[in-house]
């Protein structure tokens, strides 16, 4: 008998428990549901002559300071994030924001912008489901980390020292560890900067993170038009390119360049318009690297990587050979290409 009693109390035990889980999981629940129009119109609406998902309605206006929301008393890009969250899609028109836009721990996002400028960072993190639609401009640079199912529709990464919130030219699109199912349709980075200060900036577009790389990238299109460093640098798996565009790289100061996570201590000195390390299972449709105006060492860097999990490139063209300029293929890189054109300008 006693063993009866004491069997059923751990049962009510164990009930309770995950009656207790069940309710404050469909409390949670409860929060993430669209904030009904009372609210919105009470707290969240400072003027109502902008539609329901229009970010001016909440006080964010092209030109003018971010600042505070004097209702809710926290930053009004803050607020704007909240009502996303919550289920409205809203909308940026098109202007200078100057702000960055950070979206850190949050999920179900869904933002539209029309050439919307931000003078800082566009930053990504810890974070699921987020949908940056249209067209998005940062004068600082992009950045993503632990963080999954980001897409972009078109990314303009523009330099402009006196729109920049940091004074300083772009520091370009950095795919950072954790970083998983990330769709970006175009990528277009401006220029990439260097400088003493600037250490951890170390190519146009790098995709990296040491012992925890990203995984299923998808870039369309990506031109960069200028890097002081590298163009490209890849490292992951199940990486995905149609195009890739870089027109100059290694124009920049090299010896404050720090190493490449997990990489080698000098290796990062020597700029590269594209080098792929450690890419696994992943695929570039076509590369085009100009080497006229470049001043790095080489213009294809295939480093150390596995055979039997490839990177695959259809067809590569190299334009103004003459350069010095060379070409590194490690045999065992694990980079495989259909076709290498060699073309002067």
């Amino acid at each position: 008998m006693p063993t009866i009693i004491i069997s059923m109390r751990i049962t009510n035990v164990v009930f309770i428990i995950l009656f207790t889980t069940f309710f404050f999981n469909c409390k949670k629940v409860e929060t993430k549901k669209k904030i009904d129009q009372v609210t919105l119109d009470s707290l969240y609406t400072l003027n109502d002559n902008y539609p329901v998902n229009d970010v001016r309605r909440y006080g964010v206006i092209p030109s003018n300071e971010v600042g505070l929301h004097p209702k809710l008393k926290k930053n009004k890009l803050d607020v704007i994030l909240d009502l996303a969250e919550s289920g409205y899609e809203l909308v940026f028109p098109e202007g200078y924001y100057n702000h960055s836009l950070k979206i850190n721990g949050r999920e179900n996002v869904k933002l539209k912008f029309n050439n919307s400028a931000f003078s800082g960072v566009v930053e990504v993190r810890n974070s699921n489901n987020i949908n940056l639609l249209g067209d998005l401009i940062s004068y600082v640079k992009f950045y993503t980390k632990e963080s999954s199912n980001v897409n972009l529709d078109n990314l303009y990464l523009k330099s402009n020292t006196a729109l920049s919130g940091n004074k300083k030219r772009n520091l370009g699109c950095s795919i950072h560890s954790g970083s998983e199912k990330v769709n970006i349709k175009k990528i277009v980075i401006e220029e990439l900067a260097s400088g003493k200060e600037l250490g951890n900036v170390k190519a146009a577009f790098i995709c990296h993170g040491h012992n925890n790389e990203p995984q299923n990238i998808n870039v369309d299109t990506l031109i960069v038009k200028s890097s002081d460093r590298h163009g490209v640098y890849l490292t992951g798996s199940k990486l995905s390119f149609n195009y890739i565009s870089i027109d100059k790289f290694g124009l920049g100061e090299r010896k404050d360049t720090n190493p490449m996570e997990g990489g080698i201590q000098g290796e990062q000195f020597l700029f590269s318009g594209l080098w792929i390390k450690n890419s696994f299972d992943s695929s570039i449709g076509k590369v085009v690297i100009n080497n006229k105006n470049s001043e790095g060492v080489y213009s294809i860097n295939f480093d150390v990587g596995e055979f039997f999990r490839p990177t695959k490139i259809d067809s590569i063209f190299l334009i103004d050979n003459d350069t010095d300029i060379k070409e590194r293929i490690l045999k065992r890189s694990g980079v495989k290409y259909k076709s290498l054109i060699r073309q002067n300008d």
